[in-house]
């Protein structure tokens, strides 16, 4: 007596469909196998391993690389050497050229592994578009010429960038040091969750050209950058203030400057302009009231930047109060914009306190300016913290 029965044709044909579907999803496809052949895997004698596509023994199509310290590289190649898209890991602890390497399919998924650079390659050179993270919270995302920041880019700062370094050379390097002394840190903790940024040029890793920064607390910064720091005439926006200080500037430094307490049509255009940039607009902006800014004052940045909303910080910011933002984007006008905006410019203070109202650069050590208009409320404010 047979306990079974044969499958009939057709079902066995279904079958064998359903559990070759399964298994494609399942496994990991090289995409350009179809065009190079077959991947490969390789481990070198010097601790180095590579598993992808070949072309006459090169690494050539799209393949990942393990460095002999561990380090991965994933994307594609030509004539072995990194060119067009790919993602560079770095890997802590670093391994050592003896260690058996493992190739990952998914180097993103691993804990040791830290994504440093996402973008285009050309024989083996950052160039083209890409984001460098020197920090979780510190990073550079735009163009790139042999492995140097070139073109046009945004650099976002750590919270612990301290505001008088933005405009000088003393913030280069992006990465965050924090400096420990008997196990407690001497960085004080900044009271924003993001940093500084800086819209503008570079030239060979070098701010130099128009740039623009936007602080934490929403002051807008324009002028000319050379050597990565502020040179020549500037305007530094004190937007809740509402005044705005020009200045000639050497070596980032404001040697003589003076202070207006108008605002024109243009200054507040360039103010939000800057804040609805499309890379890097100001945080503190709901994303409806972003994009309407963003409709109303475009930048010709723009377009040398590659709008990817799911890459930056910015993008997904709930409205925290829904009326005022339905009047941004209803009205044109854009002293109503910004008497609405989380960050209030108040063209309506009296002579007297905007005499009292001074423009203080907020480093954190200077007694706030706010202190000369309403003690009690600073106090009050500094007692809730």
């Amino acid at each position: 007596m047979r306990l079974s029965q044969s499958v009939p044709q057709s079902n066995a044909s279904t079958v064998k469909q359903s559990i070759q579907s399964v298994t494609k999803t399942q496994v990991f496809k090289n995409p350009c196998e179809e065009e190079f052949g077959k991947e490969w895997a390789f481990f070198s004698p010097d601790g180095s391993a590579y598993k992808g596509t070949w072309l006459k023994a090169l690494r050539h199509g799209y393949g990942v690389h393990v460095y002999p310290n561990g380090d991965v590289y994933k994307g594609e190649f030509k004539a072995n050497l990194p060119h067009g898209q790919g993602c560079f890991y770095s890997r802590n602890p670093k391994q050592t050229s003896e260690s058996k390497k493992q190739i990952l399919q998914f180097p993103e998924n691993e804990a040791a592994l830290t994504l440093i650079y996402e973008g285009q390659w050309e024989k083996g050179y950052r160039q083209g578009f890409g984001r460098f993270y020197y920090s979780p919270v510190s990073f550079y995302c735009g163009y790139w010429h042999s492995n140097m920041k070139h073109g046009y880019g945004i650099l976002f700062y750590s919270p612990e960038t301290e505001r008088s370094s933005v405009l000088t050379a003393a913030q280069q390097q992006q990465q965050t040091h924090v400096v420990v002394s008997h196990g407690v840190s001497t960085i004080k903790s900044s009271r924003y969750e993001f940093g500084p940024i800086f819209i503008g040029q570079f030239q060979e890793d070098s701010r130099a050209g128009e740039g623009r920064v936007i602080y934490p607390n929403g002051d807008v910064f324009v002028g000319i950058f050379d050597a990565n720091a502020a040179q020549g005439q500037g305007v530094l926006y004190f937007v809740e203030k509402h005044s705005r200080q020009l200045s000639n500037y050497a070596l980032g430094q404001s040697v003589c400057s003076q202070i207006f307490t108008d605002y024109s049509y243009i200054d507040y255009e360039t103010i939000l302009q800057a804040w609805a940039h499309i890379c890097g607009g100001f945080p503190t902006l709901s994303y409806d009231v972003y994009q309407s800014l963003h409709e109303k004052f475009p930048c010709d940045w723009e377009a040398k930047f590659q709008p990817d909303e799911h890459a930056y910080p910015y993008s997904f910011r709930a409205e925290n109060n829904p009326k005022a933002a339905q009047i941004i984007i209803e009205t044109d006008s854009v002293e109503v914009m910004c008497r609405n905006l989380p960050v209030k410019m108040r063209p309506d203070q009296n002579e007297a306190a905007k005499m009292l109202h001074l423009p203080v650069e907020d480093d954190g050590k200077t007694v706030p300016v706010n202190m000369l208009v309403d003690p009690v409320g600073v106090l009050a404010e500094q007692i809730a913290k």
